[in-house]
């Protein structure tokens, strides 16, 4: 049931960050042992051109590893920051993508968009079918609109029964568009919420676009 997924998910999680702990050791340990391969070979400005061939080939070998554990802890980092329910990212790294988005489109003059999707009358569905079946929908719906989000959009979990979708290079009118879409998508979307019973809602889409409507993450 529903307590069972919960804590087979809980200890999925456990596992995923004794993982990244191990490999920030690993990442620890090659640092230190590039670190001090240059110390002992390299000239004082510390450059290593003018290493002899035998230490320049061991240095870049340990540069291609500690780039290789680097790339791997990053991405498990990425999975844990998306929430188990949902397997979105969470409110957290929401704010780091928007803040890293509008950071390049002051930069280069490209434009961001934003929906905030909210689920109607989201306490009736909570009431009328427990919360599991909240938790159901909740989940459901997330893969749905990620199915019919593109691939460079974000879509995240802001909070409660609020999603985010970051639309980077989209403007206002494309947003509005997508966001029609996304809003007939759910429209249509029957959700099965266990024990032979069936339901479906509305979601309400707010848009909003950078540099038109702000410049900042707030």
């Amino acid at each position: 049931g529903v307590a069972r997924k919960v804590e087979e998910e809980r200890r999925l999680k456990e596992e995923r960050e004794a993982a990244i702990k191990a490999e920030e050791v690993e990442i620890e340990a090659l640092r230190a042992r590039l670190e001090e391969a240059q110390s002992a070979k390299a000239s004082s400005e510390g450059e290593i051109a003018e290493l002899d061939a035998s230490t320049a080939k061991e240095l870049a070998t340990l540069k291609q590893a500690l780039e290789a554990e680097t790339g791997q802890r990053k991405a498990k980092e990425a999975d844990l920051q998306k929430r188990t329910l949902t397997n979105l990212y969470n409110h957290r790294t929401f704010y780091m993508i928007v803040e890293g988005e509008i950071e390049r489109v002051l930069r280069y003059g490209d434009i961001l968009s934003l929906l905030m999707i909210d689920i109607d009358h989201f306490k009736r569905v909570n009431d009328s079918f427990g919360h599991p079946a909240g938790d159901i929908i909740l989940r459901d719906l997330s893969a749905l609109l990620v199915k019919e989000s593109r691939n460079i959009d974000s879509v995240c979990r802001y909070g409660g029964e609020e999603i985010a979708v970051i639309l980077p290079s989209t403007d206002t009118t494309e947003a509005h568009n997508l966001a029609e879409r996304l809003r007939k998508a759910v429209e249509r979307h029957v959700f099965d919420i266990g024990e032979g019973l069936m339901t479906g809602i509305a979601v309400s889409i707010g848009v909003a676009s950078c540099p038109p409507h702000g410049q900042t993450a707030e």
